[in-house]
């Protein structure tokens, strides 16, 4: 309950989470003053640095302030109150709140690069996050049709993260890394958004090497060798000439 001069007093009911730390949903906030109606209450509103000043009228006994639910801090200087017995009452009462987004994440580029087998997965796929850091973000690693799915958790401190999973690479061809689930600081559900990208695909190669078609111990004057390209083309084959 919040007291002004001459008497008047407002009295604040708000639910919300803890700390004054809302997600994006529909806040208002019931204002009960004490007097004649009709009542005019005039604030300060401030976010992201700009100000304005409003006038909340009622007919009734209670009067009804939609907070702003836009994500970011806000701040409503409550100032003056009147009523039919009063022309203006001063009133000092400061209601500050934060709205957070709710967490999302999605690939802001593609992977490009092809790994190598056996080796860990890592990749230039980049996501961007969305919501209040730190995050946890799982994701999981898996072949086209196949039914074997490895889930990964990762933390991540800022709104930016390069693809790299503790994921060793052990078959050959493509494979897909979803996104499935980011949870954020807030505690605030996530949501998935309209363009959000949530899957990218890894193609993992054969270490380049080359190997004879054919194990032939002895060679005539004319014979041809064949030999098999292993990796991913086009290649590059340096030769040297023993004499």
């Amino acid at each position: 309950m919040l007291t002004g001069t001459r008497g008047s007093v407002l009295e604040k009911r708000i639910k919300w989470p803890c700390d004054s730390t809302v997600c994006w949903s529909l806040l208002w906030i019931p204002l009960i003053p004490l007097g004649q109606s009709p009542f005019e209450l005039g604030y300060r509103y401030t976010a992201d640095g700009h100000t304005s000043k409003h006038t909340l009228k009622s007919a009734q006994e209670t009067g009804i302030l939609h907070l702003a639910i836009d994500p970011g801090h806000h701040r409503y200087d409550f100032l003056d109150l009147k009523d039919s017995n009063y022309d203006s009452t001063s009133v000092n009462i400061v209601l500050e709140h934060d709205v957070y987004s709710r967490p999302s994440a999605s690939f802001s580029k593609l992977d490009t690069d092809s790994i190598c087998l056996d080796e860990p997965l890592r990749g230039d796929a980049k996501v961007q996050l969305r919501g209040k850091a730190p995050f946890v973000l799982t994701m999981t690693v898996r072949k086209p049709a196949s039914i074997k799915v490895e889930e990964h958790h990762m933390k991540v401190d800022g709104y930016d993260w390069t693809l790299e999973l503790p994921h060793v690479m052990g078959e050959v061809g493509r494979h897909e890394v979803t996104i499935t689930s980011v949870a954020d600081s807030s505690g605030c559900d996530q949501v998935v958004n309209e363009f959000d990208r949530l899957t990218t695909t890894v193609e993992v190669v054969e270490s380049a090497r080359i190997v004879p078609a054919t194990q032939q111990a002895d060679l005539c004057v004319g014979d041809t060798l064949d030999f098999l390209l292993q990796g991913k083309a086009p290649w590059t084959i340096e030769c040297v000439k023993c004499v």
